[in-house]
């Protein structure tokens, strides 16, 4: 979920994206994202995703289990090395 916040002297403002925008968010709903690709997760349990606005279901993700946290955390332990290096610019693009 995307939330636009801007700072305008002493007020914020927040833009909250309109209903139905759930349709049109691009996610793989079915997998996990590790190691830079959706992959199925090796759990078959599954949360459901509520919209806090609507209060209605919009989705339903896996639920990971040790083993995908394992496989998150190898992946990230491989990647650190050349991530470290890059620079604060290129991180946050």
């Amino acid at each position: 979920m995307h939330f636009h916040i801007k700072n305008t002297s002493m007020l914020n403002i927040i833009s909250i994206p309109p209903p139905g925008w759930e349709r049109n968010y691009l996610m793989n709903y079915e997998q996990l994202y590790i190691n830079g690709q959706w992959v199925p997760s090796h759990s078959d349990h599954w949360i459901d995703v509520e919209n806090p606005y609507t209060m209605k279901n919009f989705a339903r993700v896996p639920s990971g289990n040790a083993e995908d946290v394992n496989d998150a955390v190898a992946a990230a332990h491989a990647a650190f090395p050349a991530w470290s290096k890059t620079t604060l610019d290129y991180r946050v693009s």
